[in-house]
This record gives C-alpha cells, sequence and structure tokens, in this order.
C-alpha cells in the first residue's frame, strides 16, 4: 500500500477547516431585542445593561427604552439586564438560524444596601465640668491653605462662625459683635497687645512655627483675665531635635519668610528655631516708582519685618527652659518728589516697633500636677508724620 504524505494530509485537512468555517459564516445569524421597564411604572429605564452570556456581548438601553444585539448565531444564550437600583433579572434565550426575537424585561425596583459606617472622635469628649463652652480649634495647615487668608493666621480665623473682620483690609477680628479691643491674644502665654504687622493688614503669628490655635469665644478660663470678647491662644512649636540643622525659605504674596531648626550643639538636650520674615514687594516696585520721578528718593511703601525665635532646654525629665523673643517693625515713608508737576505736595512717615521676650520654667512632676512660671517683658512703640499741601487747579490757577 502507498503511503500517503504527511504534508497531504495537513493540505487537506486545512481545506476541510477552511470549508466549515466559510459555511458557518454564511449561514444568517439572528438577533434579539425588546424594552425594559419599570414594573411598578412601566416608564422605561434607559441607561439599563443587557448582555448575552456566554458571548459577552451587550448593549445599553436607549432613551426610548429599547436595545437591540444583532448578528447572533444559532445557539443558547442567557440575557441579563442590570440597572442601579433595581433587581437584576435573566432568561433564557434559543435561536434558531436567523432567527430574531423580541424579549421584554420588566425590572422590579430594589434598594441599595450598604456596609454600616462607623464615626469615632479623636478627642476625648469634653466633660460637663468644663467651662470652655465654645473653643474653637484651627489647624496650622489650614492658615496656609485657605483661601484668601493669605498664609496669615487671623484672616483665616475669620471663616470659623462668628468671626468677621471690620473690613476686608484688616486683620482685626470681631467676634460675636464685640471690638477687637476686647479680644485677648497670647503667645506662648504671654499676652501681645499689637498683634499686627503691616498696619493690621497681616499678623504677627507665623503659621509655619504653629503648633495649636485655640479660639475661646466664651466661658473662658480665670487664668484669661476679664476680657469680654474673645481669646486667641497660639502655641509656638518646638525645634526639630531629629537633626542638628535644617532650613526652609517660602514666600507668600505679601512677605518671604526663612527658619531654620535643629538640636542644641555640645550635646545639650533641646532645641531651637529662628525665623525671618519681610515684605518684598516694596523693593521691586519701589526703584519703578522713584525712578518715574513721582515721589522722592526716600520713599518706600508700607512694609514689615520681625524676627522671632525659640530656645528650649531640658536640664531633666519632665522639665523644660523656654527662651521666646519677638522683634517686629513696620514702616513706610512717602513724600512728593521736589520736581513733581503737581503743585499738591504730601508727606507720611511711620515706624512702628513691636517687641518682647519671654522666659518661662515648666516643671511637670507627674501626670496630674503641672507648674508654669512665666515671666515677659513687652515693648510697643510708635512714631508718626503726616504733611499735606493739596491744591486745587480751578481755583487757583496761578499756582
Amino acid at each position: 500500500m502507498q503511503r500517503i504524505p504527511s504534508r497531504w494530509i495537513g493540505l487537506l485537512t486545512l481545506s476541510l477547516l477552511i470549508g466549515w468555517t466559510d459555511a458557518q459564516a454564511q449561514q444568517p445569524t439572528g438577533g434579539i431585542g425588546g424594552r425594559v421597564t419599570d414594573a411598578a411604572t412601566g416608564e422605561t429605564l434607559p441607561g439599563a445593561t443587557v448582555r448575552v452570556e456566554p458571548t459577552g456581548r451587550g448593549t445599553t438601553v436607549g432613551p426610548d427604552g429599547r436595545y437591540l444585539i444583532g448578528a447572533l448565531p444559532a445557539g443558547r444564550y442567557t440575557l441579563t439586564v442590570r440597572l442601579l437600583g433595581y433587581a437584576t433579572q435573566t432568561a433564557p434565550l434559543q435561536l434558531a438560524v436567523g432567527q430574531r426575537t423580541e424579549r421584554d424585561f420588566a425590572l422590579m425596583a430594589q434598594p441599595i444596601e450598604v456596609a454600616p459606617v462607623e464615626v469615632t472622635a479623636d478627642r476625648k469628649a469634653r466633660p460637663a465640668s468644663d467651662p470652655r463652652s465654645s473653643v474653637q480649634m484651627l489647624r496650622p495647615q489650614e492658615a496656609k491653605a485657605l483661601p484668601g487668608a493669605a498664609e496669615d493666621v487671623l484672616r483665616a480665623l475669620q471663616t470659623l462662625p462668628g468671626v468677621v473682620s471690620i473690613n476686608d483690609f484688616t486683620s482685626r477680628l470681631v467676634v460675636r459683635g464685640s471690638g477687637p479691643d476686647q479680644n485677648l491674644n497670647v503667645i506662648d502665654d504671654v499676652e501681645i497687645f499689637n498683634p499686627y504687622n503691616l498696619y493690621s493688614v497681616l499678623s504677627v503669628y507665623n503659621p509655619d512655627l504653629i503648633a495649636d490655635i485655640q479660639l475661646l469665644t466664651g466661658g473662658m478660663p480665670a487664668r484669661y483675665g476679664d476680657r469680654l470678647s474673645a481669646a486667641l491662644d497660639v502655641t509656638y512649636r518646638e525645634g526639630d531635635e531629629s537633626v542638628p540643622f535644617r532650613g526652609s525659605l517660602n514666600a507668600s504674596v505679601t512677605s518671604a519668610n526663612a527658619i531654620v531648626e535643629g538640636r542644641l550643639p555640645l550635646k545639650i538636650p533641646g532645641s531651637y528655631w529662628l525665623s525671618g520674615r519681610r515684605t518684598y514687594y516694596d523693593l521691586i516696585a519701589g526703584p519703578v516708582v522713584r525712578g518715574l520721578g513721582v515721589l522722592d528718593d526716600g520713599f518706600t511703601f508700607p512694609n514689615f519685618d520681625d524676627f522671632q525665635g525659640k530656645l528650649v532646654f531640658r536640664p531633666a525629665a519632665g522639665q523644660k527652659l523656654i527662651v521666646g523673643g519677638l522683634r517686629s517693625r513696620n514702616g513706610l515713608n512717602i513724600a512728593s518728589a521736589a520736581n513733581s508737576r503737581r503743585p499738591d505736595s504730601i508727606s507720611a512717615r511711620d515706624q512702628t516697633r513691636n517687641d518682647f521676650v519671654s522666659v518661662a520654667w515648666h516643671d511637670t512632676p507627674s501626670d496630674r500636677i503641672a507648674n508654669r512660671l512665666v515671666g515677659s517683658w513687652y515693648r510697643t512703640t510708635g512714631e508718626s508724620q503726616f504733611g499735606a499741601e493739596l491744591l486745587d487747579p480751578a481755583v487757583d490757577r496761578a499756582s
């Protein structure tokens, strides 16, 4: 018997497969269509999905509530209809060669069940004996991120209930209708009488240095004195003891800020930080205005600079010696140039300083006993001069 070469067997098999596939392709295909409605109301349900298993093909119900899936060969299928808020429906389907059939679905509404949500607090409940009935907290990060706050603590506090400012050009707070002079301002247990920079546009509080901000708008403890409106208690953080030295520099809309911090040298337990801020727009715009000859060479825009620092010594466990300080200066100098084309003249000069130094001893011998002894020196001074000569050309044309 003569053997048939293997290559001929392969060619014959390939020809049979091609012929069978072509025959299948030439068979007419069927399809399925229909409407999807609400079983209770009869309204159409656009957006529902219809899938044909096991092919994986599907479609979405149109605005008129109808769907259509075509080009389905003969066979057994399962239709699955899903829509959020309704129970899923399935239906078997037998399609003959070239058959097109209609299958409607009426879905039943079904509530959506979700896992229970547990809400927990991250702070201990305040006891009924606590007199602080109106304590509002503000995170330092919020003071930097809130839109319109200009990275200023007092402007960020204006977003709290019952707190507003006198106008958009000042950070002086009006709490529940009381005046700004009735507010107590405290930094590290030291009262600050003039907590403003740039003539109250901004505050002396540097949000990059703050650990805690509390605004008490009523029911204040006795240690805050007899203020009628509110008490703003700001606590500055300690320096980073994990590194010997670290520095940062950033700029906001109004000022640039530089900070250096770290642990104390010579293996002295403790930390430090030093900060300096200054306006920079006056350094840029000032030379431009003076170059135009509108104002004298000594002209300066309203500006401020401040320097703050904090040293923390830890002589023993539970004991701290804290030294802190602030030096703040605000100034402006405006005078019309001698060669000005207008006969009017105006001059204003101001220098305001705000300084304090504090020394505090903290002793915590146990969890129930805490002692604080604070001493401070504070000074705020100001020197202002103003002069003007305004002429109306309509009255004195010869001038």
